[in-house]
């Protein structure tokens, strides 16, 4: 189409503006065409028309079972929310129903029910028998009255769907099917099912010391948990006797005092929940009269096997010390020589102990044992410190076989 004001010149490729009541030369003239081109490059592009929503109908049932009702489904096709408001649906006959405000996000469905109450699936139509069951026109028409949609049924290829089926829009073309009200066509689903057991509730004890001091009191830390979240209640055992008790879940210092007699003492966690489920844990607490702890292997202390005249042999074990005193102490070590009949391996001055903190890396700290009672690195109160005896040396000439000795260390 022609710019206002021009007209077509000797060559067709080319519109040369004219003023009115005078010519312009070339280059002026292009200059102004291009100055409308600018201009309507810059004018606002138009807001895309309603006809660009698609909102389009995709199920009628005409003919619901026994117990059922009519319906005419929508469906939001597009990518952005559309407000139904003044959006309408008509029959062939003329009847129509307008829909009331109601945002429709993208991909979702309405209904519109025929008769009956609305419901979170759509509107209900005052009229129960809109749709004609021998065949009808279902017209979808926009706020402004154009239409969007239609599907007429009983002609035109759609068929008339049976008793109680839907005719349905599925993948791009119109099918008898089950009716889907407010979900895709032919979807399918069932129900699932689980079952969640009733289990007993779990308690641990956290920290509970491996010594004690006969009266002495200590912490011990307690977690019951109840994976049902029933009530529960738990008790705190020493031997037979109950220590504690409480009935609530979580975690809990307890001091509680150990007994006046040295003895192996069972500590018992036991909780039940309201379903009559029991749980117990245990921890073995050796309670002792002396503030010294001498935890040695059930193997002993061996050493590995060594020639005459071996030097610096470590002992394949270790053993610990614990303190149960209130104070720092020295505890002081006492050693026999190793004997196999008359024959014997000295050790004064042959032996040294090393010492460190009870599950480190530490570095040892060797003591030269030099006779009974040598001192040992003093030990704080509630310490514990591993053991370790090397041999330095070993007679040059020495009798084959099983040497034994012993050791003691006190407070």
């Amino acid at each position: 189409m022609a710019v206002p004001g021009t007209r077509l010149g000797a060559n067709a490729g080319s519109r040369i503006p004219t003023c009115l009541g005078c010519r312009m030369d070339r280059p002026r003239a292009l200059a102004f065409v291009l100055m409308l081109v600018a201009a309507s490059l810059a004018m606002p592009t138009p807001v895309a028309a309603s006809g660009a929503t698609t909102l389009v109908i995709t199920e009628i049932v005409a003919n619901p079972a026994d117990g059922e009702r009519e319906f005419i489904e929508l469906h939001n096709a597009g990518n952005a929310t559309v407000d139904l408001a003044n959006w309408t649906i008509e029959d062939a006959a003329g009847n129509s129903y307008t829909f009331a405000a109601r945002n429709l996000s993208a991909g979702e469905y309405v209904v519109l029910w025929g008769g009956g109450s609305a419901d979170a699936l759509g509107p209900a139509w005052s009229m129960a028998s809109a749709w004609n069951n021998g065949g009808d026109t279902a017209k979808l028409l926009r706020p402004d009255g154009s239409e969007a949609d239609n599907i007429t049924y009983g002609s035109g290829g759609i068929a008339v769907p049976a008793k109680g089926k839907a005719v349905s829009l599925l993948d791009g073309s119109w099918q008898e099917l089950d009716p889907s009200p407010g979900a895709a066509p032919d979807a399918g689903g069932g129900t699932v099912s689980a079952t969640v057991l009733d289990v007993a509730p779990v308690p641990t004890i956290h920290d509970a010391p491996t010594h004690a001091r006969t009266g002495t009191a200590f912490t011990v830390h307690i977690e019951v948990r109840e994976p049902n979240g029933d009530a529960v209640t738990w008790s705190l055992l020493g031997g037979a006797a109950s220590l504690e008790t409480g009935n609530a879940t979580g975690h809990a210092n307890l001091t509680i005092t150990a007994p006046l007699v040295a003895r192996a003492w069972t500590l018992t966690l036991r909780a039940e929940d309201a379903g009559g489920n029991i749980a117990e844990t245990t921890r073995l607490v050796d309670v002792r009269a002396g503030d010294l702890v001498v935890d040695v292997p059930a193997t002993g202390v061996p050493f590995p096997s060594f020639s005459p005249g071996a030097t610096d042999v470590d002992a394949t074990e270790v053993f610990t010390l614990k303190s149960l005193a209130n104070a720092t102490f020295t505890p002081r070590f006492d050693m026999s020589p190793f004997r196999a009949g008359a024959s014997e391996i000295p050790v004064d001055d042959h032996v040294r102990i090393g010492t460190r903190a009870a599950g480190s890396n530490d570095t040892w700290v060797w003591t030269e044992y030099t006779g009974p009672l040598t001192p040992l690195p003093s030990i704080a109160p509630g310490d514990e410190v591993e053991v370790l005896l090397r041999l330095t040396d070993v007679p040059a000439v020495l009798a084959a076989g099983a040497y034994g000795t012993s050791f003691t260390v006190i407070r």
